[in-house]
């Protein structure tokens, strides 16, 4: 059946495909997404922002970051969302921090990604949420692509020119970047487990949960470990709370692994607390209802800042972009994946018509940008698919949690169908696992069973496999353009 695709954007003529994915996924964890909006309500905060400007309630500039952002505002001067242009991103010629203009220019060679596309972040923030519709997750804030214009925002000095000439004013251009919309409520990972500390004796071992195993291999911040652990267990942490915020952490790891997020720090995940209990239902329970009561305290997981997501190869050892999260405590990280966990993301990631539409929004999605280029797309999602193949193959195997997939070999999917006399090795094609989701929606054990593989007439490579000659001649004209564009 042909997808057809949500247009957003009227003054984009390229389509987004929003709508919601049509499979019937197995139980989801009792999570409730951060900010979740239909199209209709996001075009109307949208418009809410430009009648602001038209108010000369402007956008305010955020002094953190790397790049030209802004907090935008209703008429009411309530905060929205969070706009991020595409020209004002660190490798944009009218960013306006000095820092990274200096960065760029007088140290080239220690700037930016080399696994990154240049100035692709404000499409990467919008993939990202739409990876996060796609499975149903409720981790990120809706984010979509749209034209903004304030005065506010960094012109050339021509643009300003022009719009300022007394006889004839021309308005000032339109800005593509991203929306996001603006989360109330939360705070920082970092701070929050700094206020209240992940008990050293976690709760969950007694009630019939693995228990976390010898460490191996991980990223440990003496500093931050020493912030999350230190001071004991706050009486916040009850079981049930324990067990909820494992779960939303989970679904972050394997969130941040699939589109391989090298900007993930304890700074730009958030968490929302309320204390007082709500009612939880009985099908969402992932877990035997003598075990959980009926009313829990609620906590939530969102993730923001998605910029730097995508890249065109795997990093490269001498800068691995290690994830935040491995710098929590053993006794939240370093354990296997819960059953839950892996009876809902297990079906959704082995099944080839989810990857085929997905790749088919994300493709609509990343053509909006004037610098499309299919070879490097291509590599984008070789990357991509490559993560959800390690992501399948490890949560296939019970014992294994966040550290096992982050110690997996990188693999890259390329869509090149080999001939099967010359690689006697190529799986068959999947068989049909519709059986398989249905005993998994009723509580069987995911890894009892043989999961079709998504990519079964496709090349796995396990190994970080450089792009091909018209891909580094692409990033090499991209590099050149943003350099004299800065000049």
């Amino acid at each position: 059946m042909e997808p057809h695709p949500l247009t957003l954007h009227d003054e984009l003529n390229n389509p987004i495909d929003t709508t919601e994915t049509s499979y019937k996924l197995t139980r989801l964890p009792s999570i409730r997404p951060a900010d979740e909006l239909p199209a209709e309500e996001f075009l109307y905060l949208v418009q809410l922002v430009r009648e602001a400007i038209s108010q000369k309630i402007l956008p305010e500039c955020i002094a953190q970051g790397s790049s030209g952002s802004y907090f935008c505002t209703d008429p009411k001067r309530k905060k929205v969302g969070v706009f991020k242009p595409k020209n004002e991103e660190p490798y944009g010629h009218l960013n306006p921090k000095w820092m990274k203009w200096l960065h760029r220019n007088l140290f080239p060679c220690c700037f930016g990604r080399s696994c990154l596309i240049p100035n692709l972040g404000y499409i990467s923030e919008a993939g990202a949420s739409l990876i996060d519709r796609r499975l149903q997750m409720g981790l990120v804030p809706r984010t979509e692509v749209i034209r903004l214009s304030s005065t506010s925002f960094h012109y050339s000095k021509k643009d300003i020119a022009a719009a300022n000439r007394p006889d004839k004013q021309v308005p000032l251009p339109l800005k593509i970047g991203s929306f996001q919309l603006f989360l109330h409520k939360y705070q920082n990972a970092s701070t929050f487990l700094e206020q209240n500390p992940w008990p050293l004796e976690c709760a969950l071992d007694g009630i019939g949960l693995s228990k976390p195993r010898s460490p191996t291999i991980v990223l440990q911040n003496d500093e931050e470990t020493r912030l999350l652990i230190d001071g004991g267990a706050t009486d916040i942490w009850t079981p049930e709370l324990q067990m909820e915020f494992r779960l939303q952490l989970e679904k972050l790891v394997i969130f941040d692994y699939l589109i391989r997020n090298t900007d993930r720090g304890l700074d730009n995940w958030m968490i929302q607390y309320n204390p007082f209990t709500v009612d939880v239902e009985p099908e969402v329970n992932p877990f035997d209802s003598s075990i959980l009561p009926k009313s829990t305290k609620e906590i939530n997981i969102a993730a923001i800042d998605h910029g730097l997501a995508f890249p065109h190869k795997h990093p490269d050892n001498w800068r691995s972009y290690p994830y935040g999260w491995l710098s929590l405590p053993q006794s939240l990280i370093n354990r296997p994946f819960s059953p839950s966990i892996r009876a809902y993301f297990l079906p959704l990631l082995s099944s080839a018509r989810w990857w085929q539409q997905t790749i088919y929004d994300m493709r609509k999605l990343f053509e909006i940008d004037e610098d499309f280029n299919e070879d490097m797309f291509q590599a984008q999602m070789a990357v991509l698919k490559g993560q959800g193949w390690n992501i399948v193959e490890s949560l296939k195997q019970p014992e294994e949690g966040p550290i096992e997939l982050c110690n997996r070999t990188p693999a890259i999917v390329w869509d090149e169908i080999l001939d099967p006399a010359s690689s006697p090795t190529l799986p068959s094609p999947p068989p049909d696992s519709a059986d398989q989701t249905k005993l998994v929606e009723q509580g069987a054990d995911p890894s009892n069973f043989d999961w079709p593989d998504p990519f079964s007439e496709q090349w796995v490579a396990f190994n970080k496999v450089t792009p091909n000659r018209r891909v580094r001649k692409r990033l090499k004209k991209l590099s050149k353009k943003a350099w004299f564009r800065s000049c």
